[in-house]
């Protein structure tokens, strides 16, 4: 049967084939260069299977953000695999290929954000112009879009609950008198306990990269920890 996508997306990722032009959501899965691949993560030169055998490169890849839009899934019992345009590429149920990459959780059974798609490219991230990948551990690697101005572009705070004083003692440890323009402290991972304190690693990223890869991180792990509703 065929159903509505749900959530609506707001992403969408075009590929130009040939004459032809697939439209999907980034985390639909095609048979590319060997294996299952995200829309999302798909570039220019990467070969699509065709239901005949032979395999066809991609032109051209262009990722869209637009307003929601009303897409379909189509389910056939026991059959997962489907062909699609003119060309008849092999692709498969997104929904089903994401059964096998499961979320991963903290130590307080939290489920770390966007983990489904670590050692990938996060897709929403890709279709929004950045390439973040995610860590095997679940966690974003911003590195491409690290500070790399006057001043350092990381810092070790002891951890207060709230984002604007955790910004205020980075900017004094990192010697900024503000936090740089265009640029915002990331809460990593990176979190550790001494004497009843808890102190985190933070880097200096990009905002619009920030804010583009949804993802968890220290201040996650800080609610955990102290079991409080910290950075909220």
């Amino acid at each position: 049967f065929v159903s509505h996508w749900a959530p609506l997306p707001d992403a969408l990722v075009e590929l130009q084939v040939g004459a032809d032009i697939v439209q999907t959501t980034p985390e639909h899965p095609f048979w590319a260069n060997g294996g299952w691949m995200p829309a999302g993560n798909l570039a220019k030169g990467d070969a699509l299977l065709r239901s005949d055998g032979l395999l066809m490169p991609i032109g051209q890849v262009t990722h869209r953000t637009e307003q929601p839009t009303a897409v379909y899934n189509l389910e056939v019992a026991d059959w997962h695999t489907y062909l699609v345009s003119w060309w008849m590429f092999v692709v498969h149920n997104a929904m089903c290929i994401a059964k096998k990459l499961k979320s991963l959780k903290t130590a307080t059974g939290k489920v770390i954000t966007n983990s489904k798609y670590r050692g990938k490219l996060n897709p929403i991230a890709k279709a929004k112009g950045f390439r973040v990948p995610v860590k095997k551990n679940g966690y974003p690697d911003f590195s491409k879009y690290l500070y790399k101005g006057t001043g350092k572009g990381s810092a070790v705070i002891e951890m207060t609950g709230k984002y604007d004083a955790d910004f205020a003692k980075a900017n004094r440890a990192a010697g900024h008198t503000a936090t740089p323009a265009g640029y915002t402290w990331h809460h990593t991972e990176v979190v550790t306990q001494r004497n009843g304190k808890i102190y985190n690693r933070m880097e200096l990223v990009k905002t619009d990269a920030h804010q583009a890869a949804r993802h968890s991180g220290g201040a996650q792990l800080y609610r955990g920890i102290t079991g409080t509703k910290g950075y909220r």
